[in-house]
């Protein structure tokens, strides 16, 4: 613990001397940021903006031309002619004297004509006067629009000049940089990091310095790790262990390479299969972190003295000195007792299948844990094949409590089946891949078949290539091609990423011949009948002898390809490879006669 506590003292000062280094490189690209996007934000107001003054002038027109037609519809209105004088001269003309009536109506007229002239005069002076003054204000106006569309279209010019050269200046760094990044410094820094983090201090000191730039470094926790017998062993008044299947020499089967090499068959010890209950146990959703008693239980990384076993994935950062760091996710709730069936390849059916769910048919052996819920990832009940896969081994109807990742949860009793596949998921080096690494429990696959039921009502007699051009990782490279050969040959197609859990089940039940790159979909060939001719493309180099042991404890016949590596990467699952088509040819020539023959 002191060395860790140097080594995170040590990356802290590293981080604050990194910020103050950084400070005036951030501000720097802040401020390109912050100008690069006003531009983009005042192009656009200015865009917005024309929209507004164009909207704004069709609305006057549209009044204007309304005020027009109203005009035109308006009668002109008659004269007035209701005065009293007029109106009483009109009524009693006979009885108002000859004198009297001529001066009214002489001053009459004499006044109309007059207020009639004046009107016209004043009307002539108000529309000369009205027309003076359109006359300026359209000069005017005419000679500002001039004067403001020449300045604004020098100020556009000016403007989508500066921007497009800096577009031009911009994007030609951009595609510069991630041509230099994606070439050059990615791989080497990937190189260089992977050659450093093998020494375990500097990939400490790397994780911690990680953890201070991003703020994260509270959330880490540091335990010490055990295995679940040596946990149980000095927690003997709490926790429990029963064995179920004593350690006993099992078989790993080294396929036949198809002309390259025979099948050989070898033996190892493998460990003791169990349960055990832990009580007051917390772990973290999508990961291996099971703590109980600040102590990470994990049997792989407690027996691996050469530190071999690279456990780091999800929660778990890094192992030293017998030490895990982990990343502690947020507390979410308390459960009371459950069956834990959470990994951190759960996302993976192989893994899923064979290694994760196969361990409830131990803990139902026992009737006292048949009330127990279970506890799934996420993951297993947001995938379709996934969830009926574990509604199939679930016989005994366990409640299901679903374990979102990343976040932690604790368990008053957890009841804690041990592996039983005893395969690491990961190692530091491909190289360092042993034989006795490809051990598993031939009663692990008896449950899984006893669970979910195998097509057994007539004969097989399908011959299937299974095709992975729909998933992300396509391993084989030329599979177009090879897949062509397997097909004119008889072969089905089939994708089993489009296909039902029991689809899938049914559709390894009726084969004869199963051809498929190595992946997890050969998990299926559990479902099986005996006899059935598994071939699988898969460099010898590799030395992954899974499915090949699987196929030898079911009575099956493992005939494998041996493919040619074109990509190696640092994991053997991401390499690519290809095969030879000639070396197809006679592998299918070599099939059809022992088809023939069985």
């Amino acid at each position: 613990m002191g060395k860790i506590a140097f080594i995170k003292a040590l990356a802290f000062i590293s981080s604050i001397i990194s910020k103050v280094i950084a400070t005036p490189f951030v501000l720097l690209a802040r401020l390109f940021k912050i100008i690069f996007f006003g531009l983009c934000k005042a192009a656009k107001f200015a865009s917005e903006r024309r929209k507004r003054c164009a909207e704004r002038r069709r609305q006057r027109k549209l009044r204007r031309l309304e005020a027009k037609k109203a005009r035109k519809i308006k009668k002109k209105p008659k004269r007035d002619s209701s005065h009293f004088l007029v109106n009483y001269f009109t009524k009693h003309n006979d009885k108002i004297p000859l004198i009297f009536r001529r001066i009214f109506w002489k001053s009459y007229s004499l006044g109309n004509r007059s207020y009639w002239r004046i009107r016209t005069l004043l009307q002539k002076i108000y529309w000369f006067v009205y027309s003076v003054y359109q006359k300026l204000y359209w000069l005017t106006r005419s000679v500002y629009q001039k004067i403001y569309w020449k300045v604004r279209s020098l100020f556009e010019k000016a403007y989508w000049k500066i921007r497009i050269s800096y577009e031009r200046l911009y994007w030609g760094i951009k595609t510069r940089y991630q041509r230099f990044y994606w070439k050059h410094y990615y791989p080497k820094s990937r190189e260089l990091y992977r050659n450093l983090s093998q020494n375990a201090y500097i990939d400490m000191y790397l994780i911690f310095l990680r953890g201070y730039l991003n703020k994260e470094i509270v959330k880490m926790a540091y335990v010490r790790i055990l295995s679940v017998k040596e946990f149980v062993r000095r927690h003997r008044k709490n926790a429990s262990l029963r064995v179920i299947e004593a350690g006993r020499t099992r078989s790993v089967c080294i396929p036949e390479y198809f002309e390259k090499s025979d099948q050989r068959i070898e033996h190892f010890l493998s460990p003791d299969i169990y349960i055990a209950e832990v009580p007051d146990a917390y772990l973290i959703g999508g990961s291996n972190v099971i703590v109980a008693d600040n102590s990470l239980l994990n049997d792989a990384a407690y027996c691996d003295k050469e530190q071999r076993i690279d456990i780091r994935y999800s929660a778990i950062k890094k192992v030293f000195d017998g030490v895990a760091v982990i990343s502690e996710g947020e507390y979410v709730e308390e459960i009371t007792c459950g069956i834990n069936l959470i990994g951190a390849a759960s996302f993976n059916y192989y893994h899923l299948i064979v290694e994760i769910l196969s361990r409830l048919t131990f803990v139902d052996k026992f009737e006292e844990y048949r009330h127990y819920p279970i506890l799934v990832d996420e993951v297993v009940l947001n995938i379709p094949q996934y969830h009926a896969a574990l509604e199939c081994i679930n016989r005994f109807q366990h409640s299901i409590i679903r374990v979102e990742k990343e976040k932690k949860y604790l368990v008053k009793n957890m009841v804690l089946p041990s592996p039983t596949v005893w395969m690491p998921t990961n190692v530091y080096d491909r190289n360092t891949i042993r034989t006795e690494d490809f051990l598993i429990s031939e009663t692990v696959l008896s449950n899984i078949r006893d669970a979910v039921g195998v097509w057994q009502e007539k004969a097989p007699w399908r011959k299937i290539f299974i095709s992975r051009k729909n998933t992300q990782a396509v391993r084989l490279e030329n599979e177009l091609q090879v897949r062509e050969l397997f097909a004119q040959n008889g072969f089905e197609i089939i994708y089993t990423e489009e296909m039902s859990f029991r689809q899938q089940v049914e559709c390894f039940g009726q084969a004869k011949c199963i051809i498929a790159t190595s992946g997890a979909a050969l998990s299926n060939t559990i479902f099986c009948q005996p006899d059935t001719l598994i071939g699988c493309i898969i460099p010898s180099y590799h030395r992954f002898y899974m499915y090949s042991t699987i196929a030898y404890l079911l009575h099956l016949k493992p005939l494998f390809m041996d493919a040619e590596i074109t990509d190696m990467t640092p994991y053997a699952a991401a390499d690519t490879f290809v095969l030879d088509l000639e070396y197809v040819k006679r592998y299918i020539l070599n099939l059809q006669n022992i088809l023939q023959i069985k």
